[in-house]
């Protein structure tokens, strides 16, 4: 009796590969080249690039789609797991949320990433 073995494949989520230019921002304008990426007070707040350029894909990613997202697809999109959304919201909002303004949250009943574009905007002195 011969054994066949069989190899079980479990997918993992994935980066993106690196680009020079983070995702488009809504309107089709690379998210690099937005006022956002150039802003200040986002340099002030998140001075390292690591972290800047995981803003920016989040960002860019949620303003894609008008401001909210479900967390699988927000989990999908920085390539990341879907039970570490809340995680990865609460250290986007490290960056995001200035002075008890809520930029960025996690609706944890509904399971949704929401930005308020108005607030970003603001908080940021940028046009978007």
């Amino acid at each position: 009796f011969r054994r066949v073995l069989f190899r079980s494949q479990l997918a993992l989520p994935t980066l993106a590969p690196e680009s020079s230019e983070p995702a488009a921002a809504a309107g089709g304008a690379p998210l690099a080249a937005s006022a956002f990426a150039k802003s200040a007070v986002l340099e002030a707040r998140a001075p390292k690039k690591v972290i800047r350029k995981r803003v920016l894909l989040a960002v860019a990613f949620l303003l894609e789609r008008n401001g909210v997202a479900s967390a699988a697809a927000f989990a999908a999109a920085l390539g990341d797991w879907e039970s570490r959304v809340a995680g990865a919201v609460s250290t986007l909002q490290e960056v995001l949320n200035i002075d008890g303004y809520e930029v960025l949250r996690y609706d944890r009943i509904n399971r949704q990433v929401h930005l308020d574009r108005e607030k970003l905007a603001q908080q940021f002195e940028v046009t978007l």
